[in-house]
């Protein structure tokens, strides 16, 4: 029964890097990647980070996700208790693999708000353009038509602000 579960739990793997193993909680491993160390101690594991990290984790509140470095740099690992049993199961990922879907999405985000900033902005500048730019080109020109001496012209009166006040005096 135990080699079906250890096959069970080696055969476990999420993301990129994740992995269960099993574990007493005096710290006999039971299951684990590396088949030597099953039956060992992690307390008698010196060079391998991830298993010392373990010890830790096994040690901590229950269900709660701890963030301790391993052998390949910063992961996340959980313990839960085998019901009726002293034995754990700890699964295990490096961080970079567990952030990566959250760092798409956080990319993606930026990038839809860069394009609505610019999408913004470009839609302020054709209004202002409108609203402003072309009534004042307007007013320019009909002010250098008369000082070039050309009485002629229409001027527009169209609009309740400043440079139509400005347009309709000049009548």
């Amino acid at each position: 029964m135990m080699d079906a579960i250890g096959e069970y739990l080696n055969g476990i793997q999420f993301f990129d890097s994740g992995r269960a193993m099993m574990v007493t909680d005096a710290g006999m491993i039971l299951s684990y990647e590396d088949h030597s160390l099953e039956g060992k101690n992690l307390s008698e594991i010196e060079d391998s980070r991830l298993l010392s990290s373990v010890s830790e984790l096994i040690a901590t509140e229950e269900d709660s996700v701890q963030r301790f470095r391993s052998d390949n740099g910063k992961c996340y690992g959980i313990a839960r208790t085998v019901t009726g049993t002293d034995w754990k199961v700890v699964i295990y990922a490096r961080q970079r693999d567990v952030m990566k879907d959250a760092m798409l999405i956080v990319v993606i985000i930026l990038c839809i708000s860069v394009l609505i900033i610019v999408l913004f902005t470009v839609l302020v500048m054709s209004v202002l353009k409108r609203l402003i730019r072309q009534p004042v080109s307007m007013l320019t020109d009909n002010i250098e038509k008369i000082t070039q001496g050309d009485f002629t012209i229409e001027i527009a009166e169209s609009g309740n602000d400043e440079i139509s006040f400005m347009n309709s005096t000049m009548k």
